[in-house]
């Protein structure tokens, strides 16, 4: 008898995981599944909930600077690079890049860029990278990147990571 309980419950974990686990890669399913649960219709309140919830899941363009992109490999960090007119010292290496980095939410422990090198065939020959300490949420962070490789043409932003 202790064992039927036990693999009931076993069961029942693996169904209620389950269900969790399908909504998390069909996220479409989602508000299916929440508002047409017994089949009730949803109210005003439930709807003007979910256009708030849709509001704050974007981030809005007036937060983001105009010049900035969005990083793909995360939506929520923004980027540019500075041009050279707009960097306040000279550079004392053969080549100097600055990037200016804002994210959406705030990065506790640090924010961590990564740049490679390529040459003139777009090729890998070499990489800098860079940290800072924590950053809020919407503030801007300047990296600047130094390299006295001989043949580098080009700067291929790779990594931008919040931690």
């Amino acid at each position: 008898m202790q064992k039927f309980f036990f693999n009931l419950a076993a069961l029942g974990v693996i169904v209620y995981g389950g269900g969790f686990l399908f909504i998390e890669l069909f996220p479409q399913y989602e508000k299916y599944l929440s508002i047409n649960l017994y089949g009730q219709k949803p109210t005003e309140f439930d709807k003007e909930l979910e256009k708030l919830s849709e509001n704050y899941k974007r981030w809005t363009e007036d937060i983001i600077p105009y010049d900035f992109k969005i990083f793909p490999l995360d939506k929520n960090i923004a980027y540019r690079w500075v041009p050279s007119s707009e960097t306040l010292e000279p550079c004392k290496a053969k080549h100097c890049k600055s990037l200016e980095v804002i994210s959406r939410y705030s990065c506790p422990n640090n924010l961590y860029a990564k740049v490679i090198f390529e040459d003139e065939n777009y090729r890998n020959i070499g990489y800098t990278n860079d940290s800072t300490s924590p950053v809020f949420r919407n503030e801007k962070v300047l990296f600047k990147f130094r390299s006295w490789e001989e043949d580098l043409k080009y700067w291929s932003l790779r990594e931008l990571n919040c931690y």
